[in-house]
């Protein structure tokens, strides 16, 4: 549970995964349909979809060279685990700010008693 809490922890990592699921899943079914009616498609959806998560999609990119059958398989793949490496980057970038907040906010005691 704790890992998964590091994926869909805080809202702002819900949101992002739900819009890049969101969007993936709309240029997949568009670029099958025009796939099925036409038999080609000259779009390139990965210009649509490696920023979407570009920080982490760097990391899985390699895998698109060596998996080449189903291509959009791999575009995918990529983008999902590009997806949760940004998800959990936002959850620890928060796990952070919300340290320092309690850090912050914490009474303070004097390092020195004064004695009268």
């Amino acid at each position: 549970m704790g890992i998964v809490r590091w994926f869909v922890g805080t809202c702002v990592s819900r949101i992002y995964l739900a819009l890049v699921a969101t969007i993936t899943t709309y240029v997949v079914v568009s670029e099958s349909i025009e796939v099925a009616g036409s038999g080609a498609t000259d779009s390139m959806p990965e210009i649509i979809l490696l920023p979407l998560s570009m920080p982490g999609v760097l990391l899985t990119l390699p895998v698109i060279n060596t998996m080449q059958d189903p291509w959009w398989l791999s575009l995918v793949l990529c983008v999902a685990a590009g997806a949760l490496i940004n998800a959990a980057g936002i959850n620890g970038l928060a796990a952070l700010l919300r340290r320092f907040r309690a850090r912050r906010d914490e009474p303070r005691t004097p390092a020195v008693k004064v004695i009268r």
